[in-house]
């Protein structure tokens, strides 16, 4: 048997779902150790019986592991597949399945993970001062937070790491209505953080409007038409609109120390 491996903090955010909430701490249980900590975050839930990942058994000491096997990485994500079961929908939501692993750095590409299956190192996230706060559901640019504290860790100096042997399922519950309504965000909060991009590293701003703007947007939504995926089409523009309006709302916000710094923000942060 193995020696232990250092123990780690799991953050579960969570809004009403209460159901789908028992189901991913149950597989939780299955995945931690007795010195791990586990932090439920209750976002404003409005069901009084308080969703989406359910891990598999042995996700934490993979995450852990290759952290360990990379000090270079400031963070880890790991595979996400859709979970079974999950219902027809028009298209899979916050998926990852690449079978190899994969070293992440400001040059790479295509999505890089979800925070729905992440591990950043205590002192990379303390090193930026965490996740910006404007960033993500909620918030005032909606989304994008994980992808934000990528880009901040590899300006930084860090780099990150894939681990496909970290597995995760997320759950597949939006309709098309839904959807919409979650690439108009997932646009959003591409927008603002191309806009914190072209202040601090505006090569990378370029691969990454082209990637949202042109690769997954435009150019797939004329895939999308040429097959006759009407629902597709309006995704990709509702990602493509959104993204345009998060960069002009976002462009005039001022950064401080990587962070949107907002309408009565008091922080003491500095450029």
């Amino acid at each position: 048997m193995g020696s232990p491996r250092p123990p780690c903090s799991v953050v579960l955010p969570t809004r009403d779902r209460a159901e789908r909430l028992q189901r991913c701490l149950a597989s939780l249980a299955d995945a931690l150790g007795t010195d791990d900590e586990l932090i439920v975050v209750d976002s404003a839930s409005t069901d009084p019986n308080v969703r989406r990942v359910v891990v598999v058994a042995g996700w934490a000491d993979a995450l852990v592991a290759s952290l360990g096997e990379h000090p270079d990485a400031g963070f880890v994500t790991g595979r996400i597949d859709a979970l079974d079961g999950g219902g027809a929908v028009e298209r899979p939501v916050a998926i990852k399945d690449d079978e190899l692993p994969a070293r992440l750095d400001a040059d790479t590409t295509g999505t890089l993970g979800h925070s729905a299956s992440l591990a950043v190192r205590r002192g990379a996230l303390e090193q930026i001062g965490g996740f910006d706060e404007a960033m993500g559901a909620g918030a005032r640019f909606q989304s994008s937070p994980e992808v934000d504290l990528f880009d901040r860790l590899f300006a930084a100096g860090w780099v990150g790491w894939y681990e496909p042997a970290a597995r995760a399922k997320h759950e597949q519950w939006r309709v098309r209505r839904q959807l919409l309504v979650l690439d108009w965000r997932y646009g959003m909060g591409a927008g603002a953080r191309i806009a914190k991009l072209v202040r601090s590293n505006r090569a990378r701003a370029r691969r990454v409007a082209y990637e949202v703007l042109w690769t997954t947007g435009l150019r797939t939504a004329g895939s999308d038409l040429r097959a006759g995926y009407q629902t597709g089409v309006l995704l990709r523009l509702a990602q493509v609109l959104g993204a345009v309006v998060g960069f002009v709302v976002a462009l005039p916000v001022p950064v401080r120390d990587g962070h949107y710094r907002l309408r009565g923000d008091t922080s003491s942060r500095e450029s």
